[in-house]
């Protein structure tokens, strides 16, 4: 009898690879330990969930998929904010039904006749975004938070009947994380058997964003998502060989601490006026017209604020922007019809919080200080977890190549023996499966434009993002590492 393969992929949402240690995470230690690990992988920009969780599924940039940001001003939608449901599918009727510009891996694995299934304590955009069209394609979703984010939406009284009714929300989210790993064990795992198993913890995200990475709650946060995995690594090793999965684990992004707020939008529009703006720690202007003169006005105001970090425009050469200190938005591979004018992040530094965690940030939103953010270009945010283990993975193997979100969906389908290349910008982590060998060279670019430094590594064709920096000094409030 042939062998049937089988992929399980976990999402430990906002994981920074750093906070994987034997006191914090010893599971998930120890499991990188047995496993094929990526010390280089990073993930897109903005380093937002939904915008990764669109390159996970498509193998591909933001550029190419069209979800540019978490919120964003749409060409033929209008405004968009991903976390509704409802901006979602005017969003794809406007897209003429393709919510985004490539295939996923659901439409992938359904045109293969094979079965993908979904266990998600995300959001309900984000999850509605593993697989947009799960219902359509006869697939599975799973939503903590309940039928209205599932598909079928009559999906969830199967699942409740087995792990039981869904926990309330809690930071730390432990209860919720506990039950999606019984929702796996005891139900889709016997009663779905699907070829793709996608279990999302939302932890550590959730708890860190409101109490911090360092604090009592953000390292409860990890504890309990540790434990949870653990159960789900114990079943998977106690299956015999031939039905064992190839196991990933991947983060979609990382994060640092919440330093300071700035008023954005109060002050783009005292300069400005009105303007589609949105807001945040990394943040996007959308102009009215076509007018370069307007951009660099505003693109020219921003780089000289002292709370500003890097600024993309359109109308660039490729590397540097419309104007001198900016990057082209090409370089972040966010050229797209609903891409912003401008993109901007505000300033980062690599200084300490009360608990002793680098990086931070200033930031706008409903955050508070001392909590955690993310969606910039700090190499705390664009460092994300990637491992393969189980079956058919190299073990205790660190690969020295470049790697990133975009690389997860290839590997998948080239396990499942699907087609992996069509329309898909990401490599096969070919190095991380067992008999894999290491090819080619990589090499690091560094860009300049003005005084602001973007670093990126080059591998096989792609452009993987690693950090970028203002030179200038400026002081953010947080404590010098030395």
């Amino acid at each position: 009898m042939a062998e049937r393969r089988r992929v399980l992929l976990i999402v430990f949402d906002g994981l920074r690879p750093d906070m994987i240690t034997p006191a914090l995470m010893p599971h998930l230690d120890r499991f990188r330990d047995r496993s094929a690990s990526f010390p280089l992988s990073r993930t897109v920009f903005p380093s937002e969930t939904r915008v990764a969780v669109s390159s996970l599924v498509t193998g591909c940039p933001p550029g190419r998929h069209g979800l540019v940001a978490n919120a964003f001003v749409s060409r033929t939608a209008g405004r968009v904010q991903t976390s509704r449901l409802d901006h979602l599918d005017r969003l794809a009727a406007s897209r003429g039904g393709n919510l985004l510009d490539r295939l996923t891996l659901g439409e992938r694995l359904a045109a293969a006749g094979r079965r993908m299934t979904v266990i998600s304590t995300a959001s309900p955009g984000a999850t509605r975004l593993l697989n947009h069209r799960a219902a359509e394609l006869g697939h599975v979703t799973l939503s903590a938070h309940g039928e209205g984010a599932t598909q079928p939406a009559e999906a969830i009284e199967a699942a409740t009947a087995k792990a039981g009714p869904i926990p309330p929300g809690g930071t730390p989210n432990t209860a919720r994380m506990h039950w999606a790993a019984d929702v796996l064990l005891d139900h889709v795992l016997p009663d779905l058997d699907p070829d793709l198993a996608v279990l999302w913890f939302s932890d550590p995200d959730s708890t860190w964003h409101y109490k911090g990475i360092g604090t009592p709650e953000g390292v409860a946060s990890l504890n309990g998502v540790d434990a949870a995995f653990a159960r789900v690594l114990a079943w998977a090793d106690g299956e015999p060989p031939e039905s064992q999965p190839l196991i990933l684990i991947m983060s979609d992004h990382g994060h640092v601490t919440t330093r300071a707020t700035v008023d954005m939008p109060a002050l783009v529009r005292e300069r400005f006026g009105e303007q589609d703006h949105q807001a945040g720690y990394s943040g996007g202007i959308t102009l009215a017209g076509d007018d370069p003169q307007a951009l660099a006005e505003v693109a020219e105001w921003l780089l000289a604020q002292p709370w500003c970090g890097q600024v993309f425009t359109r109308g660039g050469d490729g590397s540097v922007g419309l104007v001198p200190g900016s990057f082209d938005r090409r370089l972040v591979h966010c050229d797209h019809p609903d891409s912003p004018d401008i993109y901007y992040t505000l300033t980062t530094d690599d200084g300490l919080d009360a608990h002793g965690v680098d990086g931070g940030c200033l930031f706008h939103n409903a955050i508070p200080v001392g909590g955690s953010m993310h969606g910039g270009l700090h190499p705390r945010e664009l460092a994300n977890v990637l491992m393969v283990g189980g079956v058919g993975a190299r073990s205790g193997y660190a690969s020295p190549l470049p790697a990133g979100t975009i690389d997860v969906a290839p590997t998948i389908l080239a396990h499942l023996g699907l087609p992996h290349e069509d329309g898909i910008e990401g490599r096969v982590l070919a190095e991380a499966l067992a008999g894999g060998v290491e090819t080619g060279t990589a090499s690091v670019e560094e860009i300049h434009s003005g005084h602001r430094r973007l670093v990126r590594r080059l591998y096989a064709g792609r452009a993987y993002l690693d950090m970028a920096a203002d030179l200038r000094p400026v002081d953010t409030g947080a404590t010098d590492p030395a």
